[in-house]
């Protein structure tokens, strides 16, 4: 409340205060020259949090994911996980991932290493990886009839060795039908450990 309205007030409504009439014109008119006091307000506004938006938070999560995927992915992608032996003078392993992709290709000697020069194995899917080998092996002459191909699956686990070897036997058979050769095929499923051992022996 402003001093003009308590003046006013005090002139109007007060019991104890009677002055003349005089008196109390000239109070008003004085009253009327007393500028009211300005009002200031003082508001504080509280700082808005900034917020980062729901589609910049999602897609950030969506990278993260995508990356742990990825890394992870690779990590298995190379792994090597199980091998595949073809012998019958040129001896090739390919070792595949859990994808059946070849990682890598090891020849265990000089007709191998002559042959796998010209084939782009590493990469390949194993399926493509040994149609090329036996393709290699039969223009080679390798594969004529009474000659002996041995293949060998190692896994860590022997049931894992023996259904990769399923697999491989229907490819060989395909195959030698549709060269029309008669190699006989040897098979065998074996473990790694079983695979180091013979290793070890030299065999």
């Amino acid at each position: 409340m402003n001093k003009r309205k308590k003046i006013e007030e005090l002139l109007r409504d007060s019991a104890e205060m009677t002055p003349s009439p005089t008196h109390k014109q000239e109070l008003l008119e004085r009253a009327k020259t007393i500028a009211p006091e300005p009002v200031t307000v003082t508001v504080r506004s509280t700082p808005k949090k900034r917020l980062l938006p729901r589609r910049l938070v999602t897609a950030a999560i969506a990278l993260c994911l995508l990356l742990t995927l990825t890394v992870g992915s690779f990590g298995v992608y190379g792994e090597n996980y199980q091998s595949v032996y073809l012998d019958i003078n040129p001896s090739i392993e390919l070792v595949i991932n859990r994808f059946n992709t070849v990682n890598k290709v090891i020849c265990h000697n000089d007709d191998a290493k002559a042959i796998c020069k010209k084939l782009p194995l590493k990469g390949k899917s194993l399926e493509d990886g040994i149609t090329l080998v036996l393709d290699a092996l039969y223009e080679g002459e390798y594969l004529k009839d009474g000659a002996e191909l041995y293949i060998t699956t190692s896994a860590k686990k022997k049931d894992k060795s023996e259904k990769l070897l399923e697999k491989l036997t229907e490819k060989l058979e395909k195959h030698a039908d549709k060269k029309g050769y008669q190699a006989k095929v040897i098979t065998k499923a074996l473990s790694k450990d079983e695979i180091a051992a013979a290793k070890d022996k030299g065999i």
